[in-house]
Parts: structure tokens; sequence; C-alpha cells
């Protein structure tokens, strides 16, 4: 049920339903549908937010190009070595708004601790001189990648309910840090799209609980090595603990 904020007496047909629960400072039975109402002693109706939380949580993931680790050769030649993404672990702040009774709003950011292997024969700079430096042998250095998502949630159970099933989707963006790098030297790779996943979250007590997630992450190929194709999919398997304001 949706009412607006009105100011002033209310009618009479709207303190006769709420007039048993709603008493002052009381609120009514609808609380979980948009907006929670409050009522105070000149009748005048404030809208609140129902209830929100936030959730912190780390886990592992998998990043995945054109569902492969693939990621482009060193030279135009396709059997010349390639480069090759590998795991790394998942770490996410999210801020969860329930403002409707089976709808939710989250804001968060997550940071991706992945790598790379770069092959044999890696071009790495170029001396004084000129001359180019390549790789002597094979190693994997680390591929941090920060995101930023806003999404919308869908419920399978009423907002009080203890557990709360939910499917997910929203737009995200993700920062490649280069190897040997920072995000502070400014020189990361920006890239937007989507995601979309399911998870449950479970409330233990008035104030905690724990969620677990499954998602993912879809948008352009971060870089423009030889030979690579399709769409970057960083899958995100997490779990963690909620706090409910």
């Amino acid at each position: 049920m949706h009412i607006s904020p009105m100011i002033g007496s209310a009618s009479a047909s709207l303190q006769w339903r709420t007039k048993d629960t709603a008493s002052l400072g009381a609120m009514p039975v609808f609380c979980g549908s948009s907006p929670v109402l409050t009522w105070t002693k000149s009748s005048t109706v404030f809208p609140h937010l129902c209830s929100s939380d936030l959730k912190a949580s780390a886990s592992f993931g998998r990043t995945l190009f054109g569902g492969t680790k693939f990621a482009g050769t060193v030279t135009e030649d396709p059997n010349s070595p390639h480069y090759e993404f590998s795991d790394g672990f998942h770490f996410a702040l999210r801020m969860t708004i329930n403002s409707y009774r089976f709808i939710g709003y989250e804001f968060g950011y997550a940071y991706n601790r992945t790598s790379i292997r770069l092959p044999s024969g890696t071009p790495i700079g170029t001396t004084n001189t000129g001359q180019e430096l390549v790789t002597t042998e094979a190693q994997k250095v680390s591929l941090p990648i920060h995101q930023g998502l806003a999404n919308l949630l869908l419920y399978a159970t009423p907002e009080g309910a203890r557990i709360r099933p939910f499917v997910t989707g929203g737009g995200n963006f993700n920062s490649f840090v280069p190897p040997g790098s920072s995000i502070s030297y400014g020189n990361q790779t920006t890239k937007f799209g989507f995601n979309y996943g399911a998870g449950v979250k479970v409330r233990t007590t008035d104030n905690w609980g724990f969620r677990v997630d499954a998602r993912a992450y879809e948008g352009p190929k971060p870089y423009q090595t030889f030979n690579i194709r399709g769409r970057l999919r960083l899958l995100e398997l997490s779990a963690g603990i909620s706090f409910f304001m």
C-alpha cells in the first residue's frame, strides 16, 4: 500500500482505518509498505523508511574473459604466447535501503584482488637507449579491480520477515589498476557494465544477521591486447554479516 504524506488533519476514512494502530508515535499496521508512516499530535504524517541495513562481506571470486581466462596474445600471431587471468578474492561493503515491502535499493563498493599471468617475451618497457625490455620467463602479477554498483532488489518475502531470498540487477563500473601501479596514480582503466544475481538475507537478532550472494558482472574488455574477444565476466560468490539500523 502506498500512502502519500499529508499535512494537517487526516481524513475521517484514514483515521478510521488507522486509529487502532496509529496512536501517537506508534507505527500503523502497514509498516513495511512504502512509506511507513508515523502520526503526531497535529495528525501530520511523515514518511520514514521501515529499515535499512549495512552489510560487509569478504569472499573469493573469479574473473573470466569471453567464458575463459584467455586475455589476448603478446603479438598479432594467434599462436603466440598469451595472457591469462587468475582468480582472486573479493571484499565488498554495501548499504541497502528497503523502502518498499518487497523492493529495496542497494549501493556498494567492492575490491577484487585478481592477477594476470604474463608469458615470457612480454614487453614491459624500454631502456634509456630505446631498447625494448621483455620478460625472460612467465610471471604472475596482481591486477586489482575496484567496483562501484547501484542495484534494485526484489524480495520473495515481505519486509520484517526473518529470511528474505532476493534477486537483483543493476549497473556498475569496474576500474582496473595496471600491474605494479596504484589507483592513487590515476592511470586505471574504467569500464561500465551491468550485473545480476540472487541471494538470501537472514536476520538472527534485532540488529544483526548474515547474507549470501551470487552475482555476475558483465562489461567491456579492459585492455585491447591482440586477438582478445568476448566480454568481461566477473563472477562473485560472497558471504557476510549485516547490521540493521
